[in-house]
């Protein structure tokens, strides 16, 4: 199985794995190295059926795939790859009120909330109703920004010979130049140029 540049998650279920912080860094890991669920174990801190487990789940949602299994003696050692160098969660899961994508959106809000609190460490100092507008054009900016970035994403018709800073380079480009030519995000900028 050839690794993908980009999964799109489009199911819901799918996404839900996603809230378990084990898995996400299960995938993390092995996104740039193959390794066990031994090896995972030991960099994780948990037990290998726990891991195991976890990888089960995986690959049976297509995170992950059987890379190979090596035999030493009565030993099945088998490694794992993350089918993706990127999972993005699809823009819709989280534009709809549904249970199994719940914490995704709450972890999306947390930055958000973030970015406008950090704001004071370079010298914006906004008054509460500034403040407001600006959470506000800042959910408008991300949740278009997830929109048009997976429809760049979206239409990638083969693997792209490129090293991974070069590969998001390219595509956020083409976001930025997608996102230029929307008359809404246009708006956003230029109201968000009046409060910064």
């Amino acid at each position: 199985m050839e690794k993908k540049d980009i999964i799109i998650i489009r199911d819901p279920k799918v996404a839900k794995l996603l809230g378990d912080e084990t898995r996400r860094r299960i995938l993390a890991l092995l996104r740039y190295k193959e390794m066990t669920p031994s090896q995972l174990s030991i960099l994780l801190g948990k037990s290998v059926s726990s891991i195991m487990h976890h990888l089960c789940v995986l690959e049976k949602n297509g995170l992950v795939y059987l890379l190979k299994k090596e035999v030493k003696g009565n030993i099945v050692e088998k490694w794992y790859k993350a089918s993706a160098k990127k999972f993005i969660i699809s823009y819709e899961l989280t534009e709809k009120d549904m249970p199994e994508t719940r914490e995704i959106v709450r972890r999306i809000e947390d930055t958000v909330r973030e970015f406008v609190d950090n704001l004071k460490a370079f010298g914006y100092d906004l008054d509460e109703v500034k403040r407001e507008k600006l959470l506000d054009l800042v959910r408008r900016y991300v949740s278009l920004r997830r929109k048009v970035f997976e429809g760049v994403a979206s239409r990638q018709i083969s693997k792209v010979n490129a090293d991974y800073f070069s590969y998001w380079l390219l595509l956020e480009i083409l976001t930025s130049i997608s996102l230029y030519r929307k008359e809404e995000f246009r708006e956003i900028m230029d109201k968000l140029s009046k409060i910064l």
